[in-house]
């Protein structure tokens, strides 16, 4: 959460790390992170995260840090089973989706890519079938380590925007 100390005036924006929105702000015009300390209790909902000079070069002092929290995504499907053709076209969707994931977590692609998680679990949901068929028969891909693409970034210090699992109706 990024605040401006106005009067009567606060902003508030809430958006994924490194958000390109953000870039062209400065710390010098008043504006600065909240620090946010993470609850155990709802980390069903939010994951820990830092910001720092390297995602914010003009809001966030060097070799200092803002901790925070992450709001995760999700991909979510309706359900299906009346519809067979579009159960179909999702069903197919997913295995490509799936087969080509690890492609998009290379570098030449947004790094967004590398926070997601196709076999997280979303408490209360049930995963689309076809999902959970494609990750049982493919847990070892699922569950690689992800390559970085840079070298500051570590899964531990990554946002998690994109961590809720793909394909959950």
């Amino acid at each position: 959460m990024i605040n401006a100390p106005r009067r009567d005036r606060r902003a508030r924006v809430y958006r994924g790390k490194t958000g390109a929105s953000l870039h062209g702000l400065k710390g010098d015009d008043g504006l600065h992170f909240l620090a946010v300390p993470f609850n155990q209790a709802a980390s069903s909902a939010y994951a820990p995260t830092r910001l720092t000079a390297a995602d914010y070069p003009n809001l966030v002092p060097q070799g200092k840090a803002v901790d925070t929290v992450a709001v995760g995504s999700v991909l979510a499907v309706a359900e299906l089973k009346q519809l067979q053709e579009r159960y179909r076209n999702v069903a197919n969707f997913v295995d490509v989706f799936f087969t080509g994931f690890q492609t998009l977590q290379t570098p030449g692609h947004h790094p967004k890519w590398q926070d997601v998680n196709l076999a997280a679990d979303l408490p209360g949901w049930h995963r689309f079938p076809p999902a959970e068929q494609w990750l049982q028969r493919n847990m070892q891909i699922a569950n690689a380590p992800k390559p970085r693409i840079c070298g500051e970034c570590s899964p531990a210090s990554s946002t998690s925007t994109g961590t809720r699992p793909a394909a959950r109706r």
